[in-house]
């Protein structure tokens, strides 16, 4: 069974294809001014399938190696819910287990901290997830648009994190500049099981 090592790595690498692949594209992204969750989902997902030759398949059935919008339960120790569905879910390599990953789209306006504390709650589900689903990491990828100054992006990890109270259970959250300018960023939050 194909699948990746790192959720951080794989997308570091779909954002430095989209820069030189699509750079018009990536240049619209900073001019959006609501959600494009949907879009980067499908497209990270498209691009994972293509370039690690991962096999698309409902989670239930098959060799499992990536799918979207899987429903996961979880640990219910200090949890307000019974489950989670999770936004794409991909196979571990070398490790057996599955990497279950939260899309967020955050933009710089009177709105960022509820979409910020969206985020926390999201990455904080991804850490709850109960060993029958084999979880090697759990993962919440957040890109933000309008956040020009490095001091803002670091500032809105770090709420993201620090509401999420993971910090001591996480990988350090990795990422970058989306577009040449830094108006479009990325973090990929992990925490490893």
């Amino acid at each position: 069974m194909a699948g990746i090592e790192s959720v951080a790595e794989e997308f570091g690498k779909f954002v430095r294809h989209l820069r030189e692949t699509r750079p018009k594209d990536v240049e619209h992204i900073a001019k959006l001014s609501n959600g494009f969750e949907g879009w980067l989902k499908l497209e990270f997902f498209f691009w994972l399938g293509t370039s690690r030759g991962l096999e698309p398949s409902t989670f239930e059935k098959g060799e499992r190696e990536i799918g979207l919008e899987y429903k996961v339960r979880l640990d219910k120790r200090g949890t307000d819910r019974d489950e989670k569905q999770c936004d794409l879910w991909v196979s571990s390599e070398p490790r057996k287990g599955f990497h279950y990953v939260e899309l967020k789209a955050l933009f710089a306006n009177a709105n960022q901290n509820k979409v910020l504390g969206s985020a926390a709650d999201d990455f904080w589900y991804m850490s709850k997830i109960p060993t029958w689903y084999e979880p090697v990491s759990g993962n919440a990828i957040v890109v933000g648009v309008g956040f020009a100054e490095d001091a803002a992006w670091k500032q809105a990890i770090k709420y993201v994190t620090e509401k999420a109270g993971l910090s001591h259970d996480m990988e350090p959250p990795s990422g970058g500049p989306v577009d040449g300018e830094g108006r479009v960023r990325y973090s990929v939050l992990t925490k490893r099981y």
